[in-house]
Protein backbone atom coordinates (compact mmCIF):
# COMPACT_ATOMS: atom_id res chain seq x y z
CA UNK A 1 0.00 0.00 0.00
CA UNK A 2 3.01 2.91 0.78
CA UNK A 3 4.15 1.62 -2.50
CA UNK A 4 1.26 2.68 -4.24
CA UNK A 5 0.84 5.81 -2.39
CA UNK A 6 4.60 7.01 -3.08
CA UNK A 7 4.38 6.27 -6.63
CA UNK A 8 0.72 7.89 -6.66
CA UNK A 9 2.89 11.22 -4.66
CA UNK A 10 5.86 11.08 -7.70
CA UNK A 11 3.80 10.94 -10.60
CA UNK A 12 2.96 14.09 -10.77
CA UNK A 13 6.81 15.21 -10.26
CA UNK A 14 7.70 12.91 -13.26
CA UNK A 15 4.68 14.85 -15.65
CA UNK A 16 6.62 18.43 -14.60
CA UNK A 17 9.62 17.59 -15.65
CA UNK A 18 8.22 16.26 -18.72
CA UNK A 19 6.11 19.46 -19.62
CA UNK A 20 9.04 21.39 -19.22
CA UNK A 21 11.40 19.31 -21.58
CA UNK A 22 8.84 19.53 -24.16
CA UNK A 23 8.76 23.24 -23.68
CA UNK A 24 12.21 23.82 -23.64
CA UNK A 25 12.26 21.79 -27.03
CA UNK A 26 9.72 24.17 -28.57
CA UNK A 27 11.40 27.39 -27.59
CA UNK A 28 13.31 29.17 -30.70
CA UNK A 29 16.62 29.80 -30.70
CA UNK A 30 17.51 33.16 -31.00
CA UNK A 31 18.89 34.47 -33.63
CA UNK A 32 23.13 35.23 -33.47
CA UNK A 33 23.83 39.17 -33.50
CA UNK A 34 24.38 40.60 -37.28
CA UNK A 35 28.31 41.63 -37.65
CA UNK A 36 29.26 45.08 -38.23
CA UNK A 37 30.10 45.73 -41.90
CA UNK A 38 31.21 49.12 -42.51
CA UNK A 39 30.84 50.58 -46.23
CA UNK A 40 33.52 52.80 -45.78
CA UNK A 41 36.39 52.55 -43.62
CA UNK A 42 40.46 54.31 -43.00
CA UNK A 43 41.90 51.63 -45.23
CA UNK A 44 39.82 49.80 -47.72
CA UNK A 45 40.27 46.21 -48.31
CA UNK A 46 42.54 45.39 -51.43
CA UNK A 47 43.87 41.98 -53.12
CA UNK A 48 47.25 41.35 -52.60
CA UNK A 49 47.45 40.12 -55.96
CA UNK A 50 46.96 42.13 -59.67
CA UNK A 51 43.06 41.83 -59.82
CA UNK A 52 43.05 42.66 -63.62
CA UNK A 53 45.17 39.67 -64.41
CA UNK A 54 43.51 37.67 -62.30
CA UNK A 55 40.13 38.47 -63.50
CA UNK A 56 41.21 38.20 -67.00
CA UNK A 57 43.35 34.78 -66.25
CA UNK A 58 39.92 33.38 -64.88
CA UNK A 59 37.07 34.28 -66.94
CA UNK A 60 35.92 31.80 -68.95
CA UNK A 61 33.27 33.62 -71.23
CA UNK A 62 30.07 31.40 -71.17
CA UNK A 63 29.58 29.72 -74.67
CA UNK A 64 26.16 30.79 -75.10
CA UNK A 65 26.68 34.21 -74.58
CA UNK A 66 29.49 34.45 -76.98
CA UNK A 67 27.29 32.58 -79.73
CA UNK A 68 24.51 35.65 -78.28
CA UNK A 69 26.91 38.60 -78.64
CA UNK A 70 26.67 39.63 -75.16
CA UNK A 71 28.50 41.81 -73.44
CA UNK A 72 29.55 44.56 -70.87
CA UNK A 73 29.73 45.28 -67.04
CA UNK A 74 28.90 43.20 -64.06
CA UNK A 75 29.09 44.99 -61.00
CA UNK A 76 29.58 42.29 -58.08
CA UNK A 77 28.92 43.37 -54.17
CA UNK A 78 30.24 41.36 -51.75
CA UNK A 79 31.66 41.61 -48.04
CA UNK A 80 35.18 41.20 -47.07
CA UNK A 81 35.50 39.85 -44.25
CA UNK A 82 38.02 40.16 -41.05
CA UNK A 83 40.25 37.38 -42.13
CA UNK A 84 40.20 38.80 -45.47
CA UNK A 85 37.75 36.17 -47.06
CA UNK A 86 34.93 36.88 -49.31
CA UNK A 87 30.76 36.30 -48.60
CA UNK A 88 27.94 36.93 -49.49
CA UNK A 89 28.32 38.19 -53.01
CA UNK A 90 25.45 39.29 -55.11
CA UNK A 91 24.98 40.82 -58.49
CA UNK A 92 23.82 44.52 -58.56
CA UNK A 93 24.03 44.86 -62.51
CA UNK A 94 24.03 42.29 -64.95
CA UNK A 95 24.52 41.75 -68.48
CA UNK A 96 22.63 37.99 -69.06
CA UNK A 97 21.93 34.63 -66.69
CA UNK A 98 25.29 32.74 -67.88
CA UNK A 99 27.36 36.19 -67.95
CA UNK A 100 26.02 36.77 -64.20
CA UNK A 101 26.72 33.65 -62.90
CA UNK A 102 30.03 33.47 -64.59
CA UNK A 103 31.14 36.58 -62.45
CA UNK A 104 29.68 35.08 -59.16
CA UNK A 105 31.72 31.87 -59.69
CA UNK A 106 34.98 34.48 -60.02
CA UNK A 107 34.10 36.19 -57.38
CA UNK A 108 33.48 32.90 -55.07
CA UNK A 109 37.11 31.46 -56.42
CA UNK A 110 39.25 34.32 -55.37
CA UNK A 111 41.72 34.52 -53.01
CA UNK A 112 41.40 36.21 -49.75
CA UNK A 113 41.80 40.33 -49.65
CA UNK A 114 43.96 42.48 -47.08
CA UNK A 115 40.62 43.30 -44.92
CA UNK A 116 39.63 46.99 -44.27
CA UNK A 117 40.64 48.16 -41.50
CA UNK A 118 39.14 50.71 -38.99
CA UNK A 119 40.89 52.06 -36.14
CA UNK A 120 44.11 50.18 -36.56
CA UNK A 121 41.15 46.85 -36.59
CA UNK A 122 40.42 44.61 -39.73
CA UNK A 123 36.99 45.19 -40.16
CA UNK A 124 34.12 43.76 -42.33
CA UNK A 125 33.53 46.01 -45.55
CA UNK A 126 31.28 45.91 -48.37
CA UNK A 127 32.85 46.11 -51.67
CA UNK A 128 31.70 46.56 -54.99
CA UNK A 129 33.78 44.96 -58.40
CA UNK A 130 33.30 45.61 -61.94
CA UNK A 131 33.83 43.08 -63.98
CA UNK A 132 33.66 43.94 -67.88
CA UNK A 133 32.81 41.17 -70.13
CA UNK A 134 33.90 41.89 -73.74
CA UNK A 135 34.07 39.42 -76.91
CA UNK A 136 37.53 39.53 -78.61
CA UNK A 137 37.76 41.64 -81.02
CA UNK A 138 34.76 43.84 -80.18
CA UNK A 139 34.56 47.61 -79.90
CA UNK A 140 34.38 48.34 -75.76
CA UNK A 141 30.94 48.72 -75.36
CA UNK A 142 29.39 51.11 -73.30
CA UNK A 143 27.02 49.81 -71.12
Amino acid sequence: MKAIIVALLLLPALNTHAQKADIASKTPALPEPKKQVYMYVEQMPQPPYNLNDYLSKSIKYPETSRNNGSEGKVVVHFIVNKDGSLSDPEVLRGVDAYIDKEALRIVNAMPKWKPGRQQGKAVSVYYSLPIIFRLEGAAPANK
